[in-house]
């Protein structure tokens, strides 16, 4: 139901379309090919990310970001320390 993926059907795939053939067949094999891949990818996608979770969830992993988070105020509340003392409000 997206209009992207209408436009990209409509404009990429006909060129793929042999006249010997029936082009509805073709066209419905072409979008069954594109819909396996698609769930081949997003399979994918989801499972690299669960490995991902587990890692930023690992108790080390939360410590050294928190670490950096405390860095990176600290230093926001420095630079803004010194840009008001520049400008002297």
């Amino acid at each position: 139901m997206n209009p992207k993926v209408a436009i990209f059907f409509l404009t990429f795939l006909p060129q793929f379309v042999v006249s010997d053939y029936d082009p509805k067949l073709q066209f419905l094999l072409m979008g069954l090919c594109y819909a396996a891949l698609s769930i081949v990818w997003f399979t994918t996608i989801v499972l690299l990310l669960s490995v991902v979770r587990k890692w930023l969830l690992s108790p080390r992993v939360q410590n050294a970001i928190e670490k950096v988070t405390g860095v990176v105020l600290i230093g926001f509340g420095l630079n803004m320390i010194f840009k008001v003392q520049r400008t002297g409000h």
